[in-house]
């Protein structure tokens, strides 16, 4: 009788797991939506989107060992970047920098390649800028040549006296928006970057 008893428990108990398990197996599990990864480049052409550094080495602070020269960009639209433009010498010291807007690289040039200028060859001529910002048209060998007239309206005469007076003087020039440029160098005298040129 007894192990009649205990045959109808363990046979009500394996009734019961199944049964559980059946309910489990009809549970309606939901969908994972689709989750899309994000990163910071938008989806767009990749032609049209900022390099996240631009550098170069050139001599500028010292005739014997080059400087380190960085175009730093904190997104990948041209419209909506900030650059921020340093140099730093070959002691791993930063001795110039530099920030504003990736659209002030937009300057009346676009106007030689179109006179209507789409919004595309907008953001393409301010990547293309950013891209060649140190070619090698923007050194200035010497920083000013013998005879360059001194401007007041333009510069401080005081440190044009001292870069004009070091023939060894390596310049360094950039265009900000249509019409203004800097032009930069080491005062050995200084001994730290100068502008000496800044128009308008």
């Amino acid at each position: 009788m007894a192990k009649l008893l205990a045959l109808l428990l363990l046979a009500a108990v394996l009734l019961f797991a199944c049964k559980q398990d059946r309910d489990k197996s009809k549970e309606v599990v939901p969908e994972t939506p689709n989750i899309v990864g994000t990163n910071n480049k938008p989806d767009t052409d990749t032609a049209l989107l900022l390099r996240k550094y631009v550098r170069d080495t050139l001599f500028f602070s010292d005739p014997a060992q080059p400087d380190f020269f960085i175009l730093e960009a904190d997104g990948f639209e041209p419209k909506r970047t900030m650059l921020r433009f340093s140099i730093v010498n070959s002691k791993g010291i930063e001795i110039y920098s530099d920030s504003f807007k990736a659209d002030l690289l937009l300057d009346d040039g676009i106007y030689d390649l179109t006179a209507k200028p789409t919004e595309r060859e907008r953001n393409k001529y301010i990547i293309d800028k950013a891209n060649k910002f140190f070619d090698a048209k923007n050194v200035l060998k010497p920083a000013i040549k013998p005879g360059e007239e001194f401007s007041p309206e333009y510069s401080d005469k005081e440190i044009w006296q001292d870069i004009a007076g070091d023939t060894s003087a390596i310049g360094f020039y950039y265009l900000l928006a249509p019409n203004k440029g800097k032009s930069i160098a080491y005062s050995k005298k200084q001994k730290k970057v100068v502008v000496y040129f800044s128009c308008c």
